[in-house]
């Protein structure tokens, strides 16, 4: 509430007591408190004094009754003998050095020298001095002070938004109440330095631990909602746990949740905690602990735990179950007891369900579930039957619970323990019946469990091969991490035949449990002589590079040796390109050559990707000849082809202008040809917005979008308040292209002109001097032309050629200027009209464009600011169905020139198609927040294949934004104050500053004020330019930088 008016009183007012004064509260914040000091002079003797809120009853409330309080005071006789002080070393402050956002304590210890007691001793603390508008931070009253004797008080001091060095000033009898021989050490300073927080410092009270319900039943959902304070550094991942009793002491961890979100300092994060009261009937103590773990290292552990008591109130129901035994095997009956007691005298219903547990309290089985009644006081026995199954072997518990309309009241559990059965059974067999020299032999092992109810881990198989003599050639061991009931798995065994002889060999697979045998099984397999053609031929292949991408060249390198006993003659040799998964040959390269014995053959294939969609490849390396009864397959290489993309991420220098045509379009007579206009603009590359009115020019001249501005014509007059608008944006660093447009307070400073009147006749051709927007030679214009001079000669670039009587003269045409970091073009002839003369009108405009345009500086930024941000797609062979994912900060905002609209999903996905070499580009703009730091936009491009998402790549652009909106108004006041300016233009600048100072103390409610704002700084700009004996360029650029911000909020403003 606002404006709270309180009146104090020597007696009661509604009898006539005397008013001793009034304060009005500004604000007294919703269910909050307010203190305040007030000073009044009372007689000696007792006074009755009242307090009433709103004397003159203008507040609406609800309730009147409690606005008034009264309490006596006694004023003794002045003590002539009494002396109270204090000095600096009384002054105490705990933590010693604190840190911004601390709750720090500060005391003070009051001396009395005097010969009796003094009662009711006021101390203030406060920040600085109060008599140079020191700010109150508490009071209090210290009720006797012994005779010569001292005493101790303390308040508490909030350093949130405080940091830096503060003086502590402590005043002892502050209003002079009490009489003392020594008036003058009644107070005394102390220097505290308050630190940024180096590191986090979380907190919790009791107060901040609430329950939703203070008289909870047993039975009854509790939800305990616990509030986390950060006083220290910002964090994240806060874990905290809720215990029901002291956790040093025992407590039982009831819930443990994160606190994922960053929580900076003096912020705040709310838990909730929902508890199940069944079993917990009577009193608990339930305790808050944060970063349980000392995960977080802090500036203080002691405030992480705090705790509240609640008493639970007992349901009154007993509830008892058990089994006939402890142990079963599968499918076996579990006999279940349950007993049932009402404690109360009355009848009570409700339903009875017993279940099926595991140690993760997941349901396994609902046995039952019945409604019951009991009677006063009854005891009653139920029995169940469940029958195991095929349930996983293990520990599980029979449970039972009694619900009384819906809500749990009473629980029971026994535990049970499932025995299991093991049964494995195996098979063992080789991929083919006989094998040659040098072959693979591959060996399947299978092993599939029969168990009812027991997950088999870590198994031993083992694999052995032997001669027909029973020498052991290969031992194979493989673990089987895990095998379900009923699951199979298949294993696989390779092996070599080498050079080992003709023969029949033994495979022997054993499955072990440890060192426990569960099944063993046997295959034989056999392995032929070197007669058969097509032995000793051995081969190698390599695919790279690995992995290509898609539309890239893919070599395929080989070598194949003829290690037989005899030369092959029409050896064919075949490289082919595989899709593992469905076995489709999608590429075949083969070649023809005879091998000689003992001759090793090398050379590749290069291919082409372009067909080959993105997944893994098998190519493989086959030969074969007309004496093969098949081909034989020699080596095999794996590559991987990926989708080809190449992306660029970039704050591009995008020319976005803004064009005014300001021709009598309301008759049509005397007007441009907007289409060619267009035409040129577009063949200059720029962005542009045509505007043919000066109230939609002066709306967007506050579009923080435009980089430079371009006026053609001069119908229209601009207001003071743009034009000056208009110049600053110029003399910040955007460009400016005007023509016939010309305005007093413009002319001089920003065009460097002055205006004479108007060429009679029209239609002047126009001589072009070498500068950088045209090389030397003539341009034929069209329409009206102006009578100018060039305040600085040397920046006149072009004349306008009048023949009359014989006689010629020459006229300044075109202006070519700096005016600060902007750059000026001004023609004195109209270049709307001639666009007529099409191709010189294009030539002229673009490289005018390219003139006055300044590049984008992407280092760094100012609030409000604009930003392109630029990507760029390009297929490089194949085609795409692409989603580009950008995932910006919050406080930035996004504008989609695409659409027309703000981006409001954050990450922003886009969708969008590439054919094959094709390349398209996603621009948008950034709009800069008022916060000074580091903006990381990440963009993730990825594509889609059958369905499925594939990542491709991540790119990033950091924008750096130097300061805020507070710091550069305080930098510029700062500036401001220092220049070394004396008489008038100590004035000018000191006029500045009170406009600044508007600006830096004004509220902003409606646009209005924006608008006063943009006012106050254009205001602040013309009282500085007076001054003329020191530079002041550097403050001007600065105040340029606030006049855009405020002038961005405007236009955004909604």
């Amino acid at each position: 509430m606002d404006n709270v008016v309180v009146g104090f009183y020597d007696g009661n007012p509604t009898a006539g007591g005397m008013e001793l004064g009034r304060v009005e509260l500004s604000y007294v914040p919703a269910e909050g408190e307010k203190a305040f000091p007030i000073q009044i002079v009372l007689s000696e003797g007792a006074h009755e004094i009242y307090v009433l809120i709103d004397p003159d009853n203008v507040l609406r409330e609800t309730n009147k009754g409690n606005n008034i309080a009264s309490r006596t005071v006694t004023v003794l006789p002045r003590l002539v003998d009494q002396d109270l002080s204090i000095s600096a070393s009384d002054i105490g402050i705990n933590p010693m050095a604190p840190w911004e956002g601390a709750e720090v304590t500060l005391s003070a210890v009051v001396h009395s020298s005097g010969t009796r007691d003094v009662q009711n001793v006021p101390v203030v603390f406060y920040d600085g001095d109060p008599a140079q508008g020191g700010i109150l931070i508490g009071g209090t009253i210290i009720p006797t002070i012994l005779a010569s004797g001292d005493a101790q008080t303390q308040v508490q001091w909030n350093t949130l938004g405080k940091s830096g060095l503060h003086y502590i000033q402590v005043v002892v009898d502050p209003l002079n109440l009490i009489s003392e021989l020594n008036e003058s050490n009644n107070s005394a300073l102390m220097a505290v330095e308050v630190t940024a927080p180096a590191k986090p410092d979380l907190a919790v009270t009791t107060s901040d631990i609430v329950f939703s319900n203070p008289n909870p039943k047993e039975g009854d959902l509790l939800t305990i909602n616990a509030t986390v304070r950060n006083l220290g550094a910002a964090t994240s991942t806060v874990e905290v746990f809720l215990y029901d009793g002291d956790p040093s002491q025992g407590g039982i961890v009831l819930s443990q949740k994160t606190i994922p979100q960053v929580i900076p300092l003096g912020g705040t994060a709310v838990l909730n905690f929902d508890v199940n009261t069944v079993g917990l009937a009577g009193g608990h103590n339930f305790f808050v602990r944060i970063d349980p773990n000392n995960r977080i290292d802090e500036m203080i552990e002691s405030n992480n735990v705090a705790s509240n008591s609640l008493a639970i109130v007992s349901s009154n129901l007993s509830l008892s179950l058990s089994t006939d035994k402890s142990v079963y095997t599968a499918n076996e009956g579990v006999q279940i007891t349950v007993n049932l007691s009402n404690l109360i005298n009355s009848d009570r219903s409700g339903t009875l369900e017993v279940k099926i547990l595991d140690g993760n309290n997941n349901l396994v089985a609902a046995v039952s579930s019945q409604a019951l009644t009991l009677g006063p006081n009854e005891t009653r026995t139920l029995t169940d039957t469940w029958n195991t199954g095929q349930t996983l072997s293990g520990g599980y518990k029979v449970a039972c619970q009694f619900s009384e309309s819906g809500n749990m009241i009473s629980r029971a559990e026994a535990p049970i323990t499932i025995a299991p059965v093991k049964n494995i059974s195996s098979r063992v067999a080789a991929d083919k019946i006989s094998y040659k020299a040098n072959q693979v032999v591959t060996i399947t092992s299978t092993i599939t469990s029969l168990s009812p109810n027991y997950i088999f881990s870590n198994l031993n198989a083992r694999i052995k091969i032997a001669n027909g003599q029973g020498a052991i050639l290969l031992t194979d061991s493989k673990t089987i991490p895990i095998l379900t009931p009923g699951q199979l798995t298949n294993l696989k065994t390779y092996w070599n035949t080498s050079t080992n002889p003709a023969g029949i060999y033994t495979v022997t697979l054993e499955v072990l449990e440890g060192l426990i045998l569960l099944s063993a099984s046997t295959t034989t397999f056999e392995i032929l002589g070197s007669q058969e053609t097509g032995e000793g031929l051995t081969g190698t292949l390599t695919a790279q590079p690995n992995p290509v991408y898609q539309g890239g060249n893919e070599t395929t390198t080989y070598t194949i040796t003829n290690q037989g006993n005899e030369d092959v003659a029409n050896l064919n040799l075949k490289v082919l390109i595989v899709n593992p998964e469905n076995q489709e040959i999608k590429q075949t390269l083969e070649t023809t050559a005879n091998l000689p014995m003992g001759v090793t053959l090398a050379s590749n294939f290069v291919f082409s990707t372009i067909p080959l969609a993105p997944r893994t490849y098998l190519a493989i390396l086959q030969v074969s000849s007309p004496t093969m009864t098949q081909p034989k397959t020699l080596a095999s290489s794996i590559f991987e082809v990926k989708p080809s993309i190449e992306i660029t991420k970039t704050i591009p220098d995008i020319k976005t202008l803004l064009i005014w045509l300001n021709y009598p379009w309301e008759t049509g007579q005397d007007c441009p040809n907007r289409a060619l206009i267009e035409q040129a603009l577009n063949e200059a590359g720029v962005a542009y917005h045509i505007v043919l009115n000066k109230g939609e020019f002066e709306t967007e001249l506050r579009n923080p979008s435009y980089t430079d501005f371009m006026i053609l014509g001069d119908h229209h007059p601009m207001e003071d308040h743009f034009a000056e608008e208009l110049r600053e944006q110029v003399y910040s660093g955007k460009g400016l292209i005007s023509s016939l447009f010309n305005r007093q307070n413009l002319d001089e400073e920003v065009f460097g002109i002055k205006f004479t009147g108007h060429l009679s006749g029209g239609d002047y051709p126009i001589e072009v001097l070498n500068s950088e927007i045209g090389t030397e030679g003539t341009l034929q214009s069209l329409g009206r032309a102006l009578r100018i001079a060039a305040l600085h000669p040397d920046e006149n670039i072009g004349w306008i050629v009048e023949v009359k009587n014989n006689a010629t003269t020459k006229y300044p045409g075109i202006i070519k200027r700096q005016y600060g970091n902007g750059k000026v073009l001004y023609f004195a002839f109209d270049l709307g009209m001639s666009v007529a003369n099409y191709a010189p009108f294009s030539t002229l405009v673009k490289n005018s464009l390219n003139y006055v345009h300044k590049a984008l500086d992407p280092g760094t930024f100012h609030p409000g600011q604009l930003i392109p941000v630029e990507i760029k797609l390009k297929s490089l062979g194949g085609a795409f169905d692409l989603i580009v994912t950008e995932t910006y900060p919050i406080g930035v905002e996004i504008y989609n020139p695409s659409s027309g609209q703000w981006v409001t999903d954050n990450p922003w996905p886009v969708n969008l198609h590439l054919e094959p070499d094709e390349t398209k580009t996603i621009l948008y703009y950034v709009l800069i927040p008022d916060s000074a730091g580091t903006y990381t936009l990440q963009t993730e491009v990825g594509y889609m294949d059958n369905g499925a998402y594939n990542f491709y790549q991540n790119l990033s652009t950091e924008i750096l934004v130097e300061t805020n909106t507070a710091t550069l108004l305080s930098d510029i006041l700062a500036a401001l104050s220092a220049l070394p300016v004396s008489g008038q233009e100590r004035s000018k600048v000191d006029n500045a500053i009170g406009y600044m100072n508007n600006v830096q103390n004004r509220a902003i409610v409606v646009r209005g004020d924006l608008e006063k704002n943009i006012d106050d700084i254009l205001q602040a700009i013309d009282s500085l330019l007076v001054v003329a004996s020191v530079d002041i360029s550097e403050i001007r650029l600065m105040m340029d930088d606030l006049l855009k911000v405020w002038e961005a909020r405007w236009y955004f403003y909604e």
